[in-house]
């Protein structure tokens, strides 16, 4: 491996409004405001293989 390079971020249900919308659907089981989770993921990493050759995987959730 070469190099690994990841982004994790909250965008959206850790707002406030947002936060309340998904107690009200949810009840107690889901409070983002003290557990949140990421909306959003990214990942990259370069390999080589034995001939030398770069290779990239790349990985998003959202």
């Amino acid at each position: 491996m070469t190099a690994v390079n990841g982004t994790v971020a909250n965008l959206k249900w850790t707002g406030p409004a947002y936060a309340d919308e998904l107690s009200g659907r949810f009840g107690k089981a889901v409070d983002y405001r003290r557990r949140p989770a990421e909306d959003f993921a990214r990942a990259a990493v370069t390999l080589e293989d034995e001939d030398g050759n770069e290779l990239m995987i790349e990985a998003t959730t959202s």
